[in-house]
């Protein structure tokens, strides 16, 4: 973020979306170590947001659940995993990337202009 922080200062603001996950707010006995690093992606934006407010720079994260890029193609392809994430899930079925894109330009755009520090997540409404 030092680059983009940098080059915002210089024009006088602008917005930072990161790239977090709902493993960074909900945690993962699986995954552990992932968990820890994407809940410093979480304090990181709240951390930059209070910091650079001032100066115009906007920061937010996005916490994606479960979505369907070729990375989680083996789970899509499992029937036990996939009905293992989907049961806990509002909407019963992973996402697509579609529906976190759509997020990403209205935070970056005038209509989100008293957004910062604010993380969302994205997760077909986890619940457990």
């Amino acid at each position: 973020m030092e680059f983009e922080i940098t080059q915002m200062l210089r024009q006088d603001g602008g917005s930072i979306i990161n790239n977090s996950s709902i493993a960074g707010l909900k945690g993962s006995g699986m995954f552990p170590t992932y968990s820890t690093m994407k809940r410093g992606v979480v304090v990181l934006t709240k951390s930059a947001a209070l910091q650079y407010g001032e100066q115009g720079i906007r920061v937010n994260a996005v916490c994606p659940g479960w979505i369907d890029p070729e990375i989680t193609s083996a789970g899509r392809d499992d029937a036990e995993i996939q009905s293992r994430f989907c049961s806990r899930q509002a909407l019963k079925r992973h996402g697509e990337p579609e529906e976190i894109a759509g997020l990403v330009p209205w935070l970056c755009s005038d209509s989100a202009s008293f957004t910062t520090g604010a993380t969302f997540a994205v997760d077909g409404g986890l619940i457990a």
